[in-house]
């Protein structure tokens, strides 16, 4: 319709929608938890326990163009092996974020990182990947 091509609507539209996505998210969260035997019970939902690593995934999954895919079980992978911080994974290969994530997704990360161009990464078998 004509009301959403103005720039107003399409504001209140965007903000609609990234509400919307943040309930969705929480729901995901609670449902996990109660379904997932291996789900850590005490921990904070997605959003506020991956901090700048579940921002990093999350707008990568975005330009992938998958808005609803739920990427905290990828944050809590890296989580398991103390990657808390996106700069530590700077230097990792796409292979390496592979083990962690799907491949289309790591190349994502790996581009936004900035790193697609450079020679030295350091590869997951030094850390037993």
């Amino acid at each position: 319709p004509s009301s959403v091509l103005n720039a107003s609507s399409r504001k209140r539209l965007k903000y609609r929608a990234k509400l919307r996505a943040k309930k969705l998210r929480m729901r995901a969260f609670n449902e996990r938890s109660r379904i997932d035997p291996n789900f850590q019970e005490n921990s904070a939902p997605p959003q506020y326990s991956t901090g700048s690593l579940g921002e990093l995934l999350h707008t990568a999954a975005i330009n992938l163009g998958r808005v609803d895919d739920d990427v905290s079980i990828y944050v809590a992978r890296l989580e398991k092996d103390w990657f808390n911080e996106v700069n530590q994974l700077r230097e990792r290969s796409v292979s390496c974020l592979a083990h962690y994530m799907p491949l289309r997704l790591a190349e994502e990360v790996h581009k936004m990182l900035g790193t697609e161009g450079s020679v030295a990464h350091v590869p997951c078998e030094e850390y037993g990947r």
